[in-house]
């Protein structure tokens, strides 16, 4: 998906099959429990749920977990056209439109797309804090002489490694402010498995900052 090629074959995969199996799929679903309201989620439910809520008449709002698209995709056609499935999907006219606030600027590239400030919800992804309990064996102290930074600040990033998550921001981040500040005493710890793993081994390797 992340070659002209592999997102080509995407889009026409999802624009010639997957949509159309997917709106018989949920039309009949919907015509047998009429739903009060369609929620779709990517660009891949966000078109279906808008077809079905133009038939039905039933209020859609589609849901973003950030975005694909950059300012620098929309003056550029073919970028538009690999990413056509998105564009689309970002400006239906649905009741609401919400974006995860991930870094992506989801919000921006909405309204550059048309769509009025007053449909978009930007809005962040929450935890429940019930979840945050640590073992009761849990020491901060000997995690910290484990890990090999004692007396260190600590950033942490928690993602799947994927391209889109934008991790190696991260370690270009630490590499400027390790370059910019002799003194700069701190360390970014990344947890999460991916494709991308071994590239941002490499990159941080390529920077000076794998230690």
């Amino acid at each position: 998906e992340h070659t002209p090629i592999g997102r080509l074959l995407y889009v026409g995969f999802q624009f010639f099959f997957f949509m159309p199996i997917e709106l018989t799929r949920v039309l009949l679903y919907s015509i047998r429990f009429p739903p009060r309201l369609i929620y779709g989620i990517n660009s891949q439910g966000a078109l279906v749920a808008w077809m079905v809520g133009k038939l039905l008449r039933t209020p859609v709002v589609t849901r973003f977990h950030g975005v694909s698209v950059s300012e620098a995709d929309l003056s550029r056609p073919l970028r538009r056209i690999l990413l056509l499935d998105e564009v689309l999907s970002l400006q239906l006219p649905v009741q609401a439109l919400i974006i995860t606030n991930d870094g992506t600027r989801g919000n921006t590239i909405a309204v550059k797309l048309g769509v009025p400030e007053n449909r978009i919800h930007y809005w962040m992804n929450g935890f429940d804090t019930v979840n945050l309990k640590l073992s009761e064996n849990w020491d901060p102290a000997k995690f910290r002489r484990q890990q090999e930074v004692e007396g260190r600040g600590i950033a942490l990033m928690v993602s799947r490694l994927t391209t889109w998550k934008r991790v190696d921001k991260g370690i270009r981040c630490f590499a400027r402010l390790s370059a910019l500040d002799q003194a700069f005493n701190a360390v970014l710890m990344i947890a999460g498995e991916g494709p991308d793993g071994q590239r941002l081994r490499d990159l941080a390797c390529e920077l000076n900052v794998d230690k």
